[in-house]
């Protein structure tokens, strides 16, 4: 798999169809102002993105993230009862945009996704997963047959991700030197800060998730 260029005009819809409500990262540029200066910063960022591509690297400072904690429920001063949401720049949300339909391409392509996964893919949902599970245990018991499932939820599953397993997951996936290259630069040098009540920590290392 190898990253493909993309043009002024695919950039200018992506910078169109932004949704202006969407919350500002640090670099506090509002999607409203991505959106009306759209047709003066659309080359300028096309350019960027294309380089990223070539050069192997992820700007850093598309990196950096603001925390902000979303309580949940129960006990307000227990930390597990917030849910933390994480801002980034939003024009790096266009970038991982476009490299998440490259990448997702490809794998439709040739086969990379199992059938039996639900989630994150359009048109699919857990309902309908429940369903295929159920119309197999019944298809089971009318030939007298036992099944058999283990039921896992894992907690916190995104910040279970192992960057250095992932990135031997890609290469195993076919995906080119270069890309691998990129998704490294990707995830390394990353780092949050935790915004509440108009008072921000200092920055810290993301290395999972």
């Amino acid at each position: 798999f190898e990253f493909k260029e993309v043009d002024e005009s695919f950039i200018l819809r992506e910078l169109g169809s932004l949704k202006t409500n969407k919350a500002t990262g640090l670099d506090q540029i509002s999607a409203k102002l991505l959106k009306d200066s759209s047709s003066i910063i659309a080359s300028g960022l096309t350019k960027i993105i294309n380089a990223s591509f070539v050069s192997q690297t992820f700007p850093d400072v598309w990196k950096k993230g603001k925390i902000i904690p979303f309580f949940k429920s129960n006990d307000p001063t227990s930390p597990n009862n917030y849910r933390p949401i994480t801002i980034l720049p939003i024009v790096s949300k266009i970038m991982e945009r476009i490299v998440h339909r490259q990448v997702y391409e490809y794998l439709q392509e040739h086969d990379l996704i199992t059938s039996e996964q639900f989630g994150f893919r359009p048109k699919l949902s857990t309902s309908i997963a429940l369903t295929q599970l159920t119309e197999e245990i019944l298809h089971n018991l009318d030939n007298k047959l036992v099944t058999g499932a283990v039921f896992i939820d894992l907690r916190k599953a995104f910040d279970t991700v192992d960057h250095e397993l992932l990135i031997l997951k890609l290469r195993n996936l076919g995906f080119s030197k270069s890309v691998i290259n990129w998704f490294t630069s990707y995830l390394s040098s990353r780092t949050v800060v935790t915004s509440i009540n108009n008072s921000t920590s200092s920055a810290r290392p993301v290395t999972v998730g």
